[in-house]
């Protein structure tokens, strides 16, 4: 029976060497996506929870959460968080969890361009639960399982540390017009996930870059009214052998924000491999000019992912998500300042600091400022 077991968990093993959870609403969620980007979506104080059931036809399919709170704060210079990231396979039977504390530097290179660069530390765990599985000795030829297992687990857990990074450049060319560009690398150790002890199976660095360009209507007329703000994306994403790319379009009103995307795999410039066609709804209780004041912003969202690929069209089925974001304390905060009229030449951590701009030391605006949207 123990060499049975063996058996079993080195084929777990082998086949654990899987691509991390990718959230369709990653906007939702910025510091899951990137560790540069905390700090820099609406909300000085946000607290992110998103949920996703991939390709739901499948018995006991692929279930992921994530959790998280960000804060941005002056006297840091930029943002720091935690989260907390569960993923799950067989109902619980396999599970992968991330304890993940999160810092952000936000370096103001001018008035209209911002350079964030974000670490990441997390306590990885890997578990099997024994209590789930079906041994040889439970069967019975008439009744089926009938008694519990004999068999002893030989490990179950663990833990190691895991380490990611990520930097994020963002222009605001204009009033209407802005871009955003990053690269975020995530497991840098590539930690040991065994479950046996004495084989290693590591977890593969993911490597993604990420863009994304934003067009804000300022005429007056009907199709201002329906649509405020446009904003074209692209990721691409590569661990290990898996490669996967995303292109699409968000299109923004006063309450609701409308996506859509089209992801491709196995060759990140091949977009003949489709995955999934993903549409996305966005709600929030606030308009963009009346952001400041509502006391307690929130926006919640839902995303299908059609399977495109003949395999998920005949057995996989689609999958779904839905996330949440509150903003307990508003858009308005202590956090680092963004009203400079002259180019910041060097940002110097501390309260009573002050910046070098044109050759002239001016003291820090110690203003409230508006928190970001990083698309």
């Amino acid at each position: 029976m123990r060499t049975l077991i063996i058996f079993i968990l080195t084929g777990i093993s082998w086949s654990i060497s899987a691509q991390d959870a990718f959230f369709s609403q990653y906007y939702l969620a910025p510091i899951q996506f990137n560790p540069a980007l905390a700090g820099t979506a609406n909300g000085c104080d946000r607290i992110s929870l998103m949920y996703k059931s991939q390709w739901t036809r499948l018995y006991q399919n692929y279930q992921y959460a994530f959790a998280s709170y960000e804060k941005l704060k002056d006297g840091i210079h930029g943002a720091y968080g935690i989260s907390l990231n569960r993923n799950e396979e067989g109902n619980g039977v396999l599970t992968r969890t991330f304890f993940t504390g999160t810092y952000a530097y936000h370096m103001l290179l001018s008035k209209n361009s911002r350079l964030y660069v974000g670490f990441q530390a997390s306590i990885f765990n890997r578990t099997i639960d024994f209590s789930k599985l079906i041994y040889r000795d439970q069967l019975d030829p008439r009744f089926g399982v009938t008694k519990p297992s004999a068999a002893l687990p030989i490990v179950n857990s663990r833990f190691a540390p895991d380490f990611s990074t990520g930097i994020a450049y963002r222009n605001n060319f204009n009033k209407t017009q802005g871009m955003l560009i990053g690269l975020a690398v995530k497991h840098l150790t590539s930690p040991d996930e065994s479950l046996l002890g004495f084989d290693q199976v590591n977890l593969n660095t993911t490597w993604t870059l990420h863009g994304s360009f934003s067009h804000t209507f300022q005429t007056n007329n009907e199709y201002r009214r329906l649509i405020q703000a446009v904003s074209p994306q692209f990721i691409l994403q590569k661990q290990g052998g898996f490669e996967m790319g995303q292109i699409g379009i968000m299109a923004k009103s006063d309450y609701f924000t409308v996506s859509a995307f089209y992801r491709w795999n196995s060759y990140l410039m091949n977009l003949n491999y489709p995955d999934a066609v993903v549409m996305a709804v966005r709600i929030q209780n606030f308009k963009a000019k009346e952001l400041k004041q509502v006391k307690n912003p929130f926006e919640a969202g839902f995303a299908y992912d059609l399977t495109a690929n003949a395999i998920g069209f005949n057995g996989l089925g689609p999958s779904y998500e839905i996330g949440f974001a509150t903003m307990p304390h508003g858009v308005t905060c202590d956090g680092p300042g963004e009203m400079y009229k002259n180019r910041i030449r060097l940002p110097i951590v501390g309260k009573n600091r002050k910046l070098r701009t044109n050759g002239k030391n001016v003291p820090f605006q110690d203003k409230k400022t508006k928190c970001e949207d990083f698309l």
